[in-house]
């Protein structure tokens, strides 16, 4: 009689243990943030909490969009409550004159935000940090 030994090897990956490599996101820095992109700069303030975003400026140098420029100046909005901060992204619609509308995302690193900006028929993308 013959006697046949097998061997097994199981090899498992567990999800979720240990670091992998990976990070859970910082959270969002709160105070002052700037931003800019090619004829406007942004400045904003992120409340307390981390979750809402209550004042903004932007500061115009040379906007300029079919045939109409926003040359030199800016304009401060705040709100209460906050523009929500959720899943790190926010939006902010301005309908007064300008129009400007702002959106963004905060970097994991929780210092670091880029994100997009329409007005009138242009559009572009703007970075910025705390």
């Amino acid at each position: 009689m013959k006697r046949i030994w097998c061997s097994l090897v199981v090899s498992f990956t567990l999800a979720g243990c240990g670091d992998g490599g990976s990070t859970a996101p910082q959270p969002i820095a709160t105070g002052a943030w700037t931003g800019s992109m090619n004829g406007m700069s942004l400045a904003f303030t992120v409340n307390s909490a981390g979750n809402g975003i209550t004042e903004i400026r932007y500061t115009f140098s040379g906007l300029s969009c079919g045939g109409t420029t926003l040359a030199s100046g800016s304009i401060i909005l705040s709100q209460t409550p906050p523009w929500p901060i959720t899943n790190r992204h926010f939006e902010i619609i301005d309908t007064s004159p300008p129009a400007i509308t702002v959106a963004g995302t905060f970097g994991a690193d929780g210092v670091t935000v880029s994100g997009t900006w329409n007005w009138l028929t242009c559009s572009g993308n703007w970075s910025g940090s705390h």
